[in-house]
């Protein structure tokens, strides 16, 4: 598990400190509708800038790590 999380840390060292929904659909091998869905409950953090939505690295790392959790 703690390999997969420096993997992901690593993967987004190389990215701008906020990230899209699509470029975060990429990371995660997601639909950018199922990343709007987290966005919308809660799930992932973002800030919103005029219609778009921004998420930072660490909300990812987050969102990963807690759901690992729950399925271990």
């Amino acid at each position: 598990m703690r390999d997969l999380i420096e993997t992901l840390t690593k993967e987004l060292e190389k990215e701008d400190f906020f990230l899209s929904i699509k470029k975060v659909s990429e990371i995660l091998y997601v639909s950018k509708t199922t990343i709007l869905n987290k966005i919308k409950a809660g799930e992932i953090k973002y800030i919103k800038v005029g219609k778009l939505y921004k998420i930072p690295k660490e909300s990812i790392i987050e969102y990963v790590e807690k759901n690992l959790l729950k399925s271990s």
